[in-house]
């Protein structure tokens, strides 16, 4: 099995005026004009393919959106907070689980009614505890996806950078559609 480098471009953004501005730097004719930043990743890959004649799944792009000084750090706290917000739902999540743990003797109202929840939601808790310790015998209850509570990808990916650096950017890198 052959496996080969894929090649990652990067596409810096900017605004001017009421558009945005998209540039694949060193890539003649790898610019594209739009007014909604949701518009760019697909478009700028398709363009960059064209360009370069090869095929979407063949390289990656990086995208890093270009803000004013006073934007990018309302950003980047926005996305310390998301990230500080996180680690502080994982640690409630796991104290939950532990009181419930502990509280196993009493009925599920008088443990929804000292920890402040339903007792319709402790039950959803313990049948969830159960389930994991019943897949995985060494599974923490904090450490499950939280359903209905994914964050978007690009929070995610923001929030796993501030926690390895300690400051956010707008970098997000992306891979095609398949």
């Amino acid at each position: 099995m052959n496996k080969h480098a894929v090649k990652t471009y990067d596409v810096e953004i900017f605004r001017e005026g009421r558009w945005w501005i998209a540039v694949v730097p060193g890539v003649r004719g790898a610019v594209g004009q739009y007014t909604r930043l949701s518009q760019i990743e697909a478009d700028m890959r398709e363009g960059l393919a064209f360009v370069l004649d090869t095929p979407e799944d063949k390289f990656d792009i990086a995208v890093t959106v270009k803000l004013e000084p006073a934007s990018q750090r309302a950003v980047d706290g926005l996305a310390v907070a998301e990230a500080r917000l996180a680690e502080a739902l994982e640690a409630r999540d796991a104290a939950r689980f532990k009181a419930i743990e502990t509280l196993s003797y009493l009925a599920d109202r008088d443990v929804g009614e000292l920890m402040g929840i339903s007792y319709q939601r402790v039950a959803q808790l313990r049948a969830e505890a159960a389930a994991l310790a019943k897949a995985k015998p060494t599974a923490t209850p904090a450490k499950r996806a939280r359903p209905g509570k994914a964050a978007k990808p690009a929070a995610k990916k923001r929030a796993a950078a501030v926690k390895r650096s300690g400051t956010a950017s707008a970098k997000v890198s992306s891979k095609p559609k398949r």
